[in-house]
């Protein structure tokens, strides 16, 4: 059987290359960002990260949920080079993620505006923790809207494409 998706030694090379590097970048950013964070807030401002991260961490089950195929059915079509059955895959999938994205921002803005109902913060603390909830929220919904887009890189095995992009991220929520 003939097989458009390549199966090649140096490919897999430079992809698991690229893969440690993002992974240790991305580890570093975050020891430097969090020891940044421990000298430069106050405690309870940041115990408000650790409360709100955990609250986000329920949402890439529900990425999962819409996305849990895509990868292989769009893998699939690919390798038996049925283009127009990428583009249907991905075409409808699209407004169904985009349906789970409004949802997200319709759940989690009545949650942000109700936060002090659902949490104990600390009402010095609330617009704090909104924002971050806000930006974390915000961040799942693009990465939740743009899945079918991403399994691209995966097919056509661009992971160093994927890795720059994650590395990109890292750096961007260090900024932020």
């Amino acid at each position: 059987m003939d097989s458009r998706v390549p199966i090649s030694k140096s490919l897999l090379l430079v992809n698991s290359t690229s893969s440690i590097l993002a992974r240790l970048v991305n580890v570093t950013v975050l020891v430097w960002a969090t020891q940044f964070l421990l000298k430069q807030i106050s405690p309870g401002e940041y115990a408000l990260l650790a409360i709100v991260t955990a609250i986000m961490a329920l949402l890439p089950l529900l990425t999962t949920f819409l996305t849990g195929g895509l990868s292989r059915y769009v893998t699939e079509a690919y390798a038996k080079d049925d283009q127009l059955r990428v583009t249907q895959i991905t075409s409808t999938m699209f407004p169904i993620l985009l349906g789970g994205g409004v949802f997200l921002v319709a759940v989690g803005t009545a949650f942000t505006w109700r936060m002090a109902t659902f949490l104990t913060i600390d009402p010095t603390r609330l617009d704090d923790a909104r924002l971050m909830f806000g930006l974390l929220l915000a961040s799942a919904v693009v990465r939740l809207l743009l899945a079918p887009f991403n399994v691209g890189l995966l097919v056509r095995q661009k992971f160093v494409w994927q890795n720059l992009i994650f590395f990109g991220g890292s750096v961007l929520k260090a900024v932020l």
